[in-house]
């Protein structure tokens, strides 16, 4: 071993800006790299890290507003969110469901949400153009792939119905029909089942029709332990959905005009342009009752619609009692009203969503630790305390390269927060890549294509670990927060959200809403917050936020110290936040995120960080790039100081070869050019320390490919520590990497173990 250097006189050497060199771009080769399969025993085959669900066991909600098996254990859920439309490539044939099955356990997941099913049922070549005119193939491929998933302890939940379109036959198989053509417009379900009862019909119909489904063990979709929930309809919200509108539906009008004898409120209401009218307010302030009792009363009937046994076609549709969710869309102070009448709530959201139209796809490229993670705030807030909470979308897009900063935060903050599932959006696990496929999407990096780019993916085996396995301690505390009838109905809050100097919270402490006049058992001895309609006026200000912040945080560190509880070290005017389990620590300026837990310790910096980082064990002395790179371990047993196995994680950037983008005037940046396969990974030469208690004697470093694989070894050294222990000393280039045959490769994973 080397003598320990002194740490000063090391720390001054590697020292350098993140930004000064240029970038290498590595492809991952197709004849080497093009599998994706996780290996089985591999650093990344999860599959041994979890207990098995017990499928013959309901998921019913318990005492404490947990998901849980009945009378067992609490369940956390992470979700591999999947579309099988003609875009993305239909159901698989029986062998490739085998293995997709396998797959999906071996990354962690337990829980597959399937996404735009009455889709990808109507969009079949054997599809019919007739209303719920399924494909017979696709059906049973379907119930096949959800056999495996039972096979594999996999539970599901559904969208009862994903499509604006339901399963209206006209369209044939263009599910998705672009803005110039004539049937782009020709429905809106989403919206007009609210208020039309031929739509309603139709829902009926396709729910009766998509979800009677017998399964190859004698059951029934329906009735199966394995169906966690429905979605009753994907992004149901009224607000968000009438938003995309110029002019309200006439059905709409006139049940508003009946219901509150009122003229309608302009669409486009803003305080700006209709602060002083105060009767465009009042008319506005009723509209947002009239859409929540519209909501609810829509959920409703659903719900009762699929818990009573339905004859079809001369056969019986068996009745679903469990959990439903809806209104999972919309950030507006209304949308909160509706959603928190489900049993189970769910929410999604993303960070520098796509600009997308027929013709062009932008992003802000913005960081979104810079700006204090908001849509960790919303998700903070759009939690109910006392009932389930599953995030079923959320993602940092392709091709932002900040997005590696969200595989990072958000399993960290979600599991801190206690959620019950996530799902990143979509498509989380592929087979292979392909040299050229006849799918589209699987053709080049997509927007909403996680399991095809190396950076998401990355993100996502730091969920399995930080998330499910429950690395990142749940909150010590809560800070309940009462939504007051005057924050959910007045005249802005059907296009504002909650204010986002509040929401911040979440990155500090436990965060969820409850409703006005009622608090659980476990939150009584806790003086809530709450959300008026002041605090709505408080977000229409973006230069305030900061100050509300600064406010809300004082708050808080005022009920702890009445409570006798430590004081959180989080500070507003320099833009930390501090979680009050110590374990994550974000610095907004500095574009950094830290997190140190027993089995894992993580850090996401940008090109322009200073050098050296130190998480805690585990420490950035160089880089040339920006980065997440992560240290766990893959003992459940041991923590990382003690562990013989451990996987590094390093995510860059990745991008599709030939992929043209350019730079707009104000800053953001379009893709126009989505480029081809291979994909092309940005190569990072660091240096990374790593602490370990006990003997060095044995441990060896390896690079894996993107499946776990073994593919070279890498020079490791180790370092005696003073204070005991040794330190590993990694020097990583991967532009360097090369296999037994001296093949160039490269990767996100390393591993570092005994054996």
């Amino acid at each position: 071993m080397k003598p320990a250097l002194k740490a000063t006189a090391f720390a001054t050497l590697l020292a350098f800006s993140t930004s000064s060199l240029a970038e290498t771009w590595i492809p991952l080769s197709l004849a080497t790299d093009s599998q994706l399969r996780i290996t089985q025993g591999s650093a990344l085959d999860f599959s041994g890290l979890f207990t098995d669900t017990d499928m013959t066991k309901q998921i019913r909600i318990n005492k404490d507003g947990d998901l849980a098996e009945r009378a067992g254990r609490v369940q956390r859920y992470l979700c591999a969110p999947m579309i099988f439309s003609s875009a993305h490539g239909f159901f698989p044939e029986a062998a490739e469901a085998e293995e997709l099955a396998v797959q999906l356990k071996r990354h962690g997941y337990n829980l597959v949400r399937f996404h735009f099913l009455d889709a990808a049922l109507m969009g079949a070549p054997d599809s019919t153009a007739t209303d719920f005119g399924f494909s017979p193939t696709q059906i049973q491929k379907f119930r096949y792939l959800l056999h495996q998933l039972k096979a594999n302890s996999i539970r599901w939940m559904i969208d009862a119905a994903t499509s604006r379109y339901g399963a209206y036959g006209e369209l044939g198989q263009t599910r998705f029909p672009s803005e110039s053509n004539s049937l782009y417009d020709s429905h809106n379900l989403k919206l007009d089942v609210h208020y039309n009862a031929e739509n309603a019909a139709h829902w009926r119909g396709l729910v009766d029709r998509m979800l009677d489904q017998p399964l190859l063990d004698g059951g029934h979709l329906l009735t199966d332990n394995g169906t966690v929930a429905l979605t009753l309809l994907n992004e149901l919200g009224m607000n968000y959905n009438l938003g995309k509108l110029e002019t309200y539906p006439l059905e709409l009008q006139a049940r508003f005009l009946a219901e509150e004898g009122l003229s309608l409120p302009p669409l486009d209401m803003d305080k700006p342009t209709y602060g002083d009218d105060l009767t465009a307010q009042f008319q506005a302030e009723r509209m947002q009752y009239f859409l929540t009792r519209t909501e609810i009363a829509t959920a409703s009937w659903m719900k009762d619609y699929l818990s009573t046994a339905q004859n079809v076609d001369g056969r019986i549709r068996p009745a679903y009692t469990g959990l439903t969710t809806a209104y999972n869309n919309g950030k507006s102070a209304q949308s909160y009203a509706a959603r928190f009448k489900q049993s189970l709530v769910s929410a999604h959201a993303y960070y520098d969503h796509p600009e997308d139209n027929e013709e062009t796809h932008t992003l802000e490229m913005t960081s979104s630790y810079a700006e204090a993670l908001p849509y960790i705030g919303y998700f903070g807030l759009a939690r109910n305390l006392n009932k389930p909470f599953i995030v079923d979308e959320h993602h940092h897009p392709y091709w932002s390269p900040y997005r590696r900063e969200s595989g990072l935060a958000f399993p960290a903050y979600a599991a801190f927060q206690g959620w019950h599932g996530i799902c990143r959006f979509a498509n989380p696990v592929y087979l292979q890549y392909e040299a050229d496929s006849d799918v589209n999407r699987r053709k080049s990096l997509q927007q909403f294509n996680v399991g095809l780019d190396p950076v998401a993916r990355a993100g996502e085996t730091l969920s399995a670990l930080l998330f499910r396995r429950g690395d990142v301690k749940k909150a010590t505390h809560r800070a309940p927060t009462m939504l007051r009838d005057d924050f959910l109905h007045n005249p802005w809050s059907g296009k504002t959200p909650a204010p986002f100097g509040f929401n911040r919270l979440a990155l500090v402490t436990g965060l969820g809403s409850v409703k006005e006049t009622y608090l659980p058992d476990s939150l009584r001895d806790v003086e809530p917050f709450e959300l008026n309609e002041r605090s709505l006026n408080g977000a229409l200000v973006e230069s305030e936020q900061n100050t509300l912040w600064e406010n809300t945080l004082a708050d808080l560190k005022q009920k702890q110290a009445q409570r006798g509880w430590p004081i959180n070290s989080s500070d507003a005017t320099n833009g930390r936040y501090v979680t009050d389990s110590g374990e994550i620590v974000l610095d907004a300026p500095a574009k950094t995120l830290r997190v140190r837990t027993g089995r894992t310790e993580a850090t996401v910096f940008p090109n322009e960080a200073p050098m050296p980082l130190e998480v805690g064990n585990l420490r950035i002395d160089g880089a040339d790039g920006g980065a997440m790179v992560a240290a766990s371990s893959l003992q459940n047993g041991k923590a990382l100081l003690d562990s013989t196995r451990i996987l590094l994680t390093v995510a860059t950037d990745a991008r599709s070869s030939n992929a043209v983008f350019t730079t707009l005037s104000d800053g953001r940046v379009e893709l126009t050019e989505r480029g081809n396969m291979p994909v092309e990974i940005r190569a990072i030469r660091a240096q990374i320390r790593l602490k370990h208690n006990g003997s060095a004697s044995g441990f060896k470093l390896y690079a894996l490919s993107l499946g776990g694989e073994r593919i070279a070894k890498l020079p490791l050294s180790t370092t005696v520590l003073p204070e005991g222990g040794f330190q590993f000393n990694i020097e990583l280039d991967t532009a360097s990497i090369r296999d037994a045959s001296g093949n160039a490769r490269v990767t996100t994973y390393f591993e570092i173990a005994k054996k």
